[in-house]
């Protein structure tokens, strides 16, 4: 005797429909929870200005995450110095904390240095890590500079910095 299985039954395919959209709202809520979006998020752009009119120091970073993934940029540019820029690549160590390797240029020379980017969306906080991190193998940095502070600011307001 062969068995053959049961029939759906109309309520039971109703029942499944309507909780579908319950699950996915419940599945976007969970990863916004653990920080990990259920879509890519839109970028977050960070930017602080000094000095007098025509004569502007410039810092910005730009920080595009897709998951865990970050990528992105940090440019330092001195009133009349040489400027410091780079692209950043690495990874979201917790909620608002990531942990990149910048590969910079400055004075013509290519470098690369460990960060830590403390971010939210009023503010970034960047730190040069004295010791690599050790999915980078960066080199040891000598003594880190003081944090750096950027206020956040809109992408499309970003500064544009002749040259790049």
């Amino acid at each position: 005797m062969r068995l053959r299985p049961a029939p759906l039954l109309p309520q039971r395919c109703a029942v499944a429909s309507a909780a579908l959209p319950t699950a996915l709202l419940l599945a976007g809520s969970l990863a916004a929870l653990l920080g990990t979006p259920a879509m890519a998020a839109t970028p977050l752009c960070f930017e602080k200005l000094s000095g007098r009119a025509g004569q502007l120091d410039v810092e910005q970073l730009r920080l595009d995450r897709d998951g865990q993934r970050v990528t992105g940029f940090y440019r330092w540019i001195p009133w009349q110095k040489d400027r410091r820029v780079g692209r950043l690549e690495g990874r979201v160590s917790s909620p608002g904390t990531a942990r990149v390797l910048y590969r910079f240029s400055q004075e013509g020379q290519q470098d690369q240095a460990p960060l830590t980017i403390v971010f939210s969306s009023s503010q970034a906080r960047i730190s040069w890590d004295k010791t690599p991190h050790a999915e980078h193998g960066a080199p040891l940095l000598p003594p880190s500079p003081p944090p750096v502070l950027l206020p956040s600011r809109s992408c499309a307001q970003l500064k544009s910095v002749p040259g790049l």
